[in-house]
């Protein structure tokens, strides 16, 4: 696909900006890395990448997913209430899964994403509520079944990526509906 990528930013260059062919290839090389954006997601979710465990601060992997998010979107997270646990996992798949959560609940629209912890002996439990839209109670059953979306350009992986990971860290997730709005 990067081969004909390349050859479509080629050829656009070979036309005027502002050209119906000039915007067509613009279109071919958009979709392209929708198209990329997708296989990649599919794989990921048919070949996870194995678990990398190791002694995690709970708190560094949120305040880095935090600030990828915040980044990559205009939405504030509030982590304040997340102590520094230490917890045997995989960090990088915590903040993916972190990441995912703070961009869906942007994407949704909201505004503030508060993340809140607490250890009960070995468990800890980490919630995470948003001032955003949230989920439609008819949608609520079905948001971690794979490739189930509202969006136009979603691909349905988003949450059933993050049931597997909470499951591969021996966890549970579970939305509840109301709180912390």
């Amino acid at each position: 696909s990067q081969v004909i990528r390349a050859s479509a930013s080629m050829v656009q260059e070979s036309f005027d900006e502002g050209t119906d062919d000039h915007r067509a290839c613009g279109m071919i090389t958009d979709e392209i890395d929708r198209l990329d954006g997708l296989i990649g997601a599919l794989l990921a979710f048919a070949r996870p990448a194995p678990m990398q465990l190791s002694q995690t601060s709970l708190s560094a992997v949120v305040r880095r997913a935090m600030t990828l998010a915040m980044e990559a979107r205009d939405v504030h997270v509030d982590a304040d209430a997340v102590p520094d646990e230490s917890l045997r996992a995989d960090g990088d798949l915590l903040t993916q899964l972190l990441f995912g959560f703070f961009v869906n609940a942007a994407e949704a629209g909201a505004r503030t994403v508060a993340v809140r912890s607490a250890r009960a002996g070995s468990e800890i439990t980490l919630e995470i509520a948003d001032d955003g839209a949230g989920i439609a109670l008819e949608d609520e059953a079905r948001v971690f079944e794979p490739f189930f979306t509202t969006k136009d350009t979603g691909t349905g992986l988003g949450l059933p990526m993050a049931a597997r990971i909470v499951g591969a860290h021996g966890g549970h997730i579970e939305i509840v509906q109301g709180r912390g709005r």
